[in-house]
């Protein structure tokens, strides 16, 4: 009876302690198997979010289609780059700020003024789409000389009505004037871009610059 038993008592024993072995095997394991399940939950997150999200640059040169001339006027615009993956999201562009403040009395000043796509009668009141790949175009400056000679701004004050309309904000620009204006660019899918153009006078016309920008936030000349 001692002979079978003895045999029992040693197969149990090393039961209990290859049991033992395998709970401390499972607990030392546990944490890297959820540290690991983490690692690849967010890895998969991160993949999702890259794959909803734009990115967004700005493009802006001296030639068409950012600058070009129509009836005596001058268009001034720069385009939205979306560099993809996905379609960029209720785009906005929004001017912040203009240092210093414009001389002329008819320019109130109450910023932020919503920047209009260009060819747009009336300032929209909700952000646009851009494909990936693709730009859009936004207005920031009309201008043209008055039969008296002076330099005329329109379409940077866009809280009234835009040029064609009557009480437009249409305001004079001094030709000593230089002007730097601080612009945000928002989007529900993209970071935010900041930027800042430099404007002044130009004979009849405006120079607008970027040379304080070159290798910042994407800008192209």
């Amino acid at each position: 009876m001692s002979a079978i038993v003895l045999p029992l008592v040693v197969t149990l024993s090393a039961l209990g302690i290859f049991c033992v072995i395998v709970f401390i095997f499972n607990l030392c394991a546990t944490p890297f198997r959820i540290y690991r399940d983490d690692q690849q939950a967010i890895a998969s997150l991160q993949d999702q979010v890259l794959n909803r999200s734009a990115r967004l640059t700005v493009k802006f040169t001296q030639d068409s289609p950012y600058r070009r001339v129509q009836n005596q006027r001058t268009f001034y615009r720069v385009g939205i780059f979306n560099d993809g993956p996905a379609v960029a999201e209720n785009v906005e562009m929004w001017l912040d700020a203009i240092t210093p403040r414009p001389r002329s009395q008819l320019f109130p000043g109450d910023f932020p003024y919503r920047v209009t796509r260009e060819g747009l009668a009336v300032v929209e009141m909700k952000g646009c789409e851009i494909n990936p790949k693709g730009e859009q175009l936004f207005e920031i400056a009309r201008s043209w000389v008055s039969g008296e000679g002076r330099l005329i701004v329109d379409g940077i004050e866009t809280k009234r009505p835009l040029a064609g309309w009557a009480g437009a904000a249409l305001f004079e620009m001094e030709r000593d004037e230089q002007w730097k204006l601080m612009y945000r660019i928002m989007s529900a899918n993209a970071q935010p871009v900041h930027f800042t153009l430099g404007m002044g006078a130009d004979g009849d016309t405006l120079s607008i610059y970027d040379n304080d920008l070159v290798g910042e936030c994407g800008l192209k000349r």
